[in-house]
């Protein structure tokens, strides 16, 4: 069964920091299956940066780099 227009329901995730991520990330999975949501991530840049460890990049250490695109 395939959604209609007036079943479809979009949702609109503002900046993808910890808790927009995540929350774009677990509401797409929950979600998935269903076919009446869209979920659209909305960041001006296409890695995360995970602020957390930005001491360790201070220090020349390395961190994972983290695409957003393949993560979502």
């Amino acid at each position: 069964m395939t959604a209609t227009a007036a079943q479809q329901h979009e949702v609109l995730v503002l900046g993808a920091g910890y808790a927009g991520l995540s929350a774009a990330i677990q509401l797409a999975a929950r979600t998935r299956k269903r076919g009446n949501l869209r979920v659209t991530l909305v960041n001006p840049y296409d890695n995360f940066t995970e602020r957390l460890r930005l001491h360790m990049t201070a220090t020349g250490q390395e961190t994972a780099e983290m695409n957003i695109p393949e993560l979502y």
